[in-house]
Formats: C-alpha cells, sequence, structure tokens
C-alpha cells in the first residue's frame, strides 16, 4: 500500500477528543507549544479537541503516538479501531505480551560458574533488580551501537519508513539478538555475544533483522488489524489457510 494513501478510521470520537485535550494541556494549555511537541498544527489541535476528525492521516497518528502517555497510546488505538477489529487487536495484544514475558524469562533456568562448578539458578527465584536477560541484552546493543552503529540504524530507518512503533518494534530487535543469550541457560555450550567478534556479532544480529524486516513488510499494526477484520471468510482462507476458520 502507498504510504500517502493510509489513513485511521476514528472510531471513538469522544476518546480522540479526551486524548488531544491531554497532549495540549500537558504543554500548560498552550497550542502553540503543543504544536512545537507533536508537529500538528494548532488549527487541527484546537479543531480536534471538540470535532474529531473521521479519518486520521498517518503522520498525524505518528504525531499523536509519540506524544501520548502510556494510558493514552492505550486509548488511542481503542478510538481509532472498530468494533469489528478489537477482538483482533486484543489477541494481537495477548500475543505482544506472552512474548514479553517469554524474552524475559527464557526458559526459566539458567546456569552460573562457581569455584566448586556448574550451579543451576532458577528465575523464579533469581533476586535481581533486572531480569538478567534485560541487562544482558542491553549490553549487547549497546555495544552494538557503538562498534557497529549500521545494523540498527538501517533498521530503525524501516521501522520509521514502514510506520511500525511501540512494542513490535521493541520485541523485532529482542528476537534478533535473543539467541546470543542461550550460552547460560546451556551451560555455556552455546557461544556468548562476547565469545563473536564485533564483525560476526554484526553479521548475526542483521540476519536477525532481516527476517524481521520480511514480517514487517506490512501495514502498521492498527491498520493491520482493520485490514484482517474486513477481509471476505473466502479472502481469510486465501491469506492463512482453512484450518483457522471455524463453523458457529
Amino acid at each position: 500500500m502507498n504510504r500517502r494513501q493510509r489513513r485511521y478510521g476514528v472510531s471513538d470520537k469522544k476518546a480522540f477528543s479526551k486524548i488531544i485535550r491531554g497532549i495540549v494541556k500537558r504543554s500548560g494549555g498552550n497550542q502553540s507549544a503543543a504544536e512545537r511537541a507533536t508537529g500538528i498544527d494548532q488549527a487541527n489541535l484546537a479543531r480536534w479537541q471538540v470535532r474529531p476528525p473521521d479519518e486520521l492521516p498517518e503522520k498525524s497518528y505518528r504525531a499523536i503516538f509519540e506524544a501520548a502517555s502510556d494510558q493514552e497510546k492505550v486509548e488511542l488505538h481503542s478510538a481509532l479501531i472498530g468494533p469489528p477489529a478489537r477482538g483482533i487487536w486484543w489477541a494481537y495484544d495477548q500475543w505482544l505480551k506472552s512474548w514479553e514475558q517469554r524474552l524475559s524469562r527464557g526458559h526459566d533456568v539458567r546456569w552460573a560458574m562457581s569455584e566448586t562448578g556448574i550451579t543451576r539458578i532458577d528465575a523464579t527465584k533469581d533476586r535481581s533488580p533486572l531480569p538478567w536477560r534485560l541487562a544482558e541484552r542491553r549490553e549487547i546493543l549497546k555495544h552494538l551501537k557503538a562498534q557497529r552503529p549500521w545494523v540498527l540504524n538501517r533498521f530503525q530507518s524501516f521501522l520509521e519508513k514502514r510506520g511500525h512503533l511501540g512494542a513490535r518494534s521493541d520485541m523485532a530487535i529482542a528476537r534478533a539478538v535473543d539467541p546470543l543469550l542461550d550460552g547460560p541457560e546451556s551451560g555455556f555450550v552455546e557461544r556468548s555475544w562476547r565469545d563473536l567478534s564485533d564483525d560476526e556479532l554484526a553479521r548475526f544480529v542483521d540476519a536477525g533483522l532481516a527476517r524481521e524486516r520480511i514480517l514487517l513488510n506490512r501495514s502498521p499494526d492498527v491498520m493491520r488489524t482493520q485490514e484482517i477484520s474486513e477481509l471476505s471468510l473466502d479472502d481469510f482462507r486465501k491469506q492463512f489457510g482453512s484450518r483457522h476458520i471455524v463453523k458457529e
């Protein structure tokens, strides 16, 4: 789909207006300051507080999303998704949360080394202030940004071009990096990222991100949800297979 044609239907106008008022309020009630914060002109900010549009251009959606609080981001998606698509969005949100938990906890068991040998650490009993997988992932990304910045910069450019924001983008990067965390869970048989040269690390992460680019070569989440909800059963069958159609 041509990016210039992407527009989001506003299904809950009352909720949408509330979000715009919240953004303006955080700018001290100053619409000029809100314009500078969002890039949305004052005329639209004033109008949308009382008379929301029927459709929202993608550029405006992205600006509002970036300026919104975490709670407002949730409300924004609800405001843009009509009733037929809300079940799909709920399922997608649950899938994202499941992946977030999986990427945080891994296989629930990791190993550490002591003077007497290898020691098992149960993730449910790990009292570290930051989950070890998250801490290790941050180190990998920090190192990669310093030594081979083109890897993440190229992927970020792709995300911006395709209009992908938020949790799915974070998940894509985590999934590309995650196999490099297998060492402590495999008894240190699998290679650690510290065991790789900088070139190997860059090639590995770039290959993982190439896979994610294929998966994300689609409309942004909210629009994709709307598109799926509008498929006929025949079109759905062609796209996803008959196994995923049930009789009610």
